[in-house]
């Protein structure tokens, strides 16, 4: 009985900081404000989460592991075509999801500049792009579908920058098109790796 009261205490937390954290930003939010919204005790509240930070880092794991499973999907094309294929299918949906969680995914660019916390999480998301990008790069390279000209891992941080820069330049904008700016970074990615 405590211990489900004292999930459902917490998860009330999560709810009000999401609430809190879309509406105000990053910047702007307070635990104050949180545990206003989430209906606890002052104290109750940093029982489960030592500040803003630690409450946020909780929140946007389901906003990241949306995007990790694009990452995550498989790649083991058998011609350039089908690789050049599933690349620009990747690139697509990453963007996709990032304007599916696009008000989370803006208070998360703003807390990257704003928490060493969160900047380290996204670090860790970053890593974890250029690892699995890797591994699909060295999968076409030793199939020869890709040039062996690169460094599997230079060609992996290149990529997932271009991709990064295209989400965050979508999720600023109202009217961004995910098709066609997969479209642009994945014909330079293409025509560098796969010519």
């Amino acid at each position: 009985m405590k211990q489900e009261r004292s999930i459902e205490t917490r998860n009330k937390l999560i709810r009000a900081g999401r609430v809190i954290f879309l509406k105000n930003g990053f910047a702007n939010a307070t635990m104050t404000q949180v545990i206003k919204e989430a209906g606890v005790g002052y104290g109750t509240a940093y029982v489960y989460f030592k500040n803003k930070d630690d409450l946020f880092y909780v929140i946007i794991e389901e906003t990241i592991l949306g995007l990790q499973q694009v990452g995550s999907m498989q790649f083991t094309p058998r011609s350039k075509e089908e690789a050049i294929a599933i690349i620009e299918k990747q690139a697509t949906l990453f963007i996709e999801e990032g304007l599916r969680q696009k008000e989370m995914l803006r208070v998360v660019h703003e807390a990257i500049g704003c928490s060493t916390i969160i900047a380290k999480k996204w670090q860790q998301a970053r890593h974890f792009f250029e690892s699995s990008i890797a591994r699909d790069v060295r999968y076409a390279q030793e199939h020869n579908l890709a040039s062996r000209l690169f460094d599997a891992q230079d060609v992996a941080k290149l990529w997932f920058s271009l991709n990064e820069k295209a989400l965050w330049d979508c999720i600023s904008q109202d009217d961004c098109d995910a098709t066609m700016s997969a479209s642009l970074i994945s014909h330079f990615y293409i025509a560098g790796l796969y010519a």
